[in-house]
């Protein structure tokens, strides 16, 4: 299914699938086909937890709920993370497992 994205590049989870106390987390992935090896910034942002893979190796996992980096964190979504992304030519494929606590969730990201 694809998922369309606000006009701050966010894409609403909860279009997916509601939080349960079973089921909290969602998969999303895209890919991008590199015409040679390179290495691109990859920015990202989401609520509550998430973990990157690049060709199903994990490059990240992180936390950005609610005041995670500090006492006024809200844990709002922007682009306050990245990883350097060692793309091979052809196919590649991004995913992101995003959970959530409560409230709200999404994702953004973009290649740089």
């Amino acid at each position: 299914m694809k998922l369309a994205v606000d006009e701050a590049g966010t894409a609403d989870l909860s279009q997916l699938h509601a939080v349960t106390k079973s089921s909290n987390t969602v998969f999303v992935k895209t890919v991008v086909i590199a015409e040679r090896d390179t290495v691109r910034k990859f920015s990202f942002g989401f609520s509550d937890r998430a973990r990157v893979f690049l060709n199903g190796k994990l490059l990240y996992a992180g936390e950005d709920n609610f005041m995670s980096r500090d006492y006024r964190f809200l844990g709002t979504i922007g682009y306050f993370d990245a990883v350097w992304l060692d793309l091979k030519k052809g196919r590649n494929e991004i995913q992101m497992a995003i959970s959530e606590n409560f409230g709200g969730w999404g994702v953004k990201a973009r290649l740089e």
